[in-house]
């Protein structure tokens, strides 16, 4: 998938889990990337229906604003570490949370490999909140390792 959203100026948008990527860019590069996936032997290709291009340097100008705005805010250590998708690492520094916030914006998400580093450290135990179980399919079909749920 990454060949081939390199050679159509795409980017890949979400390594969410095995069988499951997500690209993202200029719509004018995703259809004819969408076509060399399926003539690639991609099993399932359909485009989502979102106003943007998400997790790709076509965000740019959002990561600016948002970088404003996270110079106004205070954000305090956190107690637990986030595991960044920027480094797939546990972080608890406030500016290496917030730089790895505004990369989110232009780059991918790593899920995929946040959920190994979770397994690596020894995380056994995931909850999602909030709508929808999208995380805990994702992390089922990732690993066995952790008892992801509601």
């Amino acid at each position: 998938v990454k060949q081939i959203c390199e050679k159509y100026d795409a980017d890949v948008a979400n390594d969410n889990c095995p069988g499951q990527v997500v690209i993202s860019g200029l719509k004018e590069k995703i259809e004819p990337a969408m076509d060399a996936l399926k003539e690639a032997g991609a099993r399932r290709v359909m485009p989502l229906a979102l106003s943007v291009p998400v997790h790709c340097p076509a965000q740019e100008a959002a990561a600016q604003q948002m970088q404003e705005i996270l110079n106004t805010i205070e954000i305090k250590n956190p107690i637990v570490p986030i595991i960044s998708n920027k480094t797939c690492q546990p972080m608890t520094d406030v500016n290496e949370i917030k730089d790895a916030l505004l990369y989110q914006i232009t780059h991918g998400v790593r899920w995929r490999e946040s959920v190994l580093s979770m397994v690596n450290l020894g995380i056994d135990d995931l909850t999602e909140i909030g709508p929808g179980n999208a995380l805990i399919g994702m992390v089922n079909r990732t690993t066995d390792k952790i008892n992801a749920h509601k």
